[in-house]
């Protein structure tokens, strides 16, 4: 992906958690753990009409379960390959959060354009488990993607999938964010 490629992903991404946000009136979670699995959980049960229960940090029964990294980001990838590509959104998004294996110096570990991304984004906090995405964030997004166009999608047609795509990964938002509610203190 190249470096447009991913600034276009981006404001995608941020379009998409402002509409999962309930456009900004609900929390989600700030760790991009939960929220990757949160998309990949839509974009499967758009494409297969199954529902994707299992998320980071617990099954597809909703039991605390802490997967060993190689085994949640294996799901997590797993699911996204049975989206198929409907269409350029779904392939942008499909490697955006595509989590590939890592080995320096005899350690693995696990690593995507979205984590690269978040972890050096404002958002990121290891001491809180949730934000509100801002008004502005919807804002610049939407204007960077008018100016840029993704493979010829209209603006329109973006804005509708990006409102379809985080509308859907709501129910998983509000799934999360009780198991976050339940189990952690920050």
């Amino acid at each position: 992906m190249d470096i447009d490629e991913v600034q276009q992903v981006v404001m995608v991404w941020w379009l998409m958690m402002w509409f999962a946000s309930d456009e900004g009136e609900q929390k989600i979670p700030t760790q991009q753990e939960w929220l990757s699995c949160e998309l990949a959980a839509a974009l499967h049960e758009a494409a297969t009409g199954e529902k994707f229960l299992f998320s980071w940090r617990h099954d597809e029964q909703g039991r605390e379960h802490c997967w060993r990294e190689c085994e949640w980001t294996h799901r997590l990838n797993h699911a996204m390959e049975t989206c198929g590509t409907l269409h350029t959104i779904v392939g942008l998004l499909k490697t955006f959060i595509r989590y590939e294996s890592q080995l320096d110096h005899d350690e693995s570990w696990h690593t995507s354009l979205l984590k690269d991304m978040y972890e050096g984004s404002a958002i990121y906090s290891a001491t809180t488990s949730t934000f509100v995405p801002s008004r502005r964030m919807y804002e610049d997004a939407r204007r960077h993607l008018e100016c840029h166009a993704i493979n010829g999608i209209s603006h329109e047609n973006l804005l509708r999938l990006c409102a379809l795509y985080g509308q859907r990964m709501r129910p998983y938002v509000m799934r999360d964010l009780a198991y976050i509610k339940q189990h952690y203190f920050w």
